[in-house]
């Protein structure tokens, strides 16, 4: 991963915080909330003129939330640990 490990990437979600970031030539927005019920939503979009909603997942607690973020194979069938070497952290 550049400007950022995959264990820093990882806390980041952990602490809800937004990150901005490139795999190959796509750009995507990754943003963790708290929801009023406290289930903990983590959705992952694309930037670019018409986003798209790539990876969304709403649960109870969020090591849940986090932990089918990390099987997800969104990154050209790749999970975050197969695809971080190609992974440019933008913002977050």
């Amino acid at each position: 991963m550049i400007n950022m490990s995959v264990g820093d990437f990882m806390d980041a979600i952990y602490n809800c915080s937004e990150m901005e970031f490139m795999y190959g030539s796509k750009r995507f927005i990754l943003e963790m909330w708290r929801n009023e019920d406290a289930t903990y939503t983590l959705s992952i979009d694309t930037v670019e003129p018409l986003s798209r909603n790539i990876f969304i997942v709403e649960e109870r607690p969020i090591m849940d939330c986090v932990a089918l973020f990390e099987k997800a194979r969104i990154f050209d069938g790749k999970t975050i640990y197969e695809a971080e070497r190609e992974i440019e952290v933008l913002f977050g």
